[in-house]
């Protein structure tokens, strides 16, 4: 985190201070309590990230700033990630750009998620979890099993098309 960074995050903040506000940050630098408490006095809330353990990337800890928790989970295909960084600014095919996010989470680390996540749980009014591991549908069979562990193991009805791609699904079907 730069003075500049900072500075433009504030003018932000200020810009918007009458609507719900999130706040993602990608650098590790700026988890910090001095940005915790910036963002907690100026009722925003902090974008909780999920993405490879690269360079100096955040990570995955939920912080509450504000009333609201906003996580996103991009997925851990670091091999891609890192050959993503070499084609910044490159035309890519939409595979070539996606590739980064084709991860399917496991069921250990969905488990990571749903204690990391219960921890503040109680303490926001809302909560948003975005999946963006979307290739070959990832994202829709780790939702469900989100739903699953973070509703107190409910089943969970789940469409047939998904149950064929991801069989693993069928242990918490409704």
């Amino acid at each position: 985190m730069t003075k500049e960074n900072a500075n433009y995050v504030k003018d932000l903040v200020d810009i918007f201070s009458e609507y719900e506000k999130f706040i993602e940050v990608r650098h590790k630098s700026w988890m910090i309590e001095r940005f915790y408490k910036f963002a907690a006095k100026n009722k925003s809330s902090l974008c909780i990230i999920d993405q490879p353990d690269i360079g100096e990337a955040v990570e995955f800890r939920p912080v509450k700033t504000g009333d609201n928790l906003y996580i996103r989970l991009h997925g851990r295909n670091e091999e891609a990630w890192k050959a993503s960084l070499g084609n910044f600014g490159k035309e890519q095919t939409y595979q070539q750009q996606s590739q980064r996010y084709d991860y399917l989470y496991s069921p250990g680390e969905l488990l990571e998620f749903e204690k990391a996540i219960k921890e503040v749980l109680d303490t926001v009014k809302k909560v948003f979890i975005i999946l963006n591991n979307h290739p070959r549908g990832n994202a829709v069979a780790n939702a469900f099993e989100l739903l699953h562990l973070l509703n107190e193991r409910i089943k969970v009805n789940i469409p047939e098309t998904t149950l064929k791609s991801y069989p693993r699904l069928s242990k918490i079907i409704g």
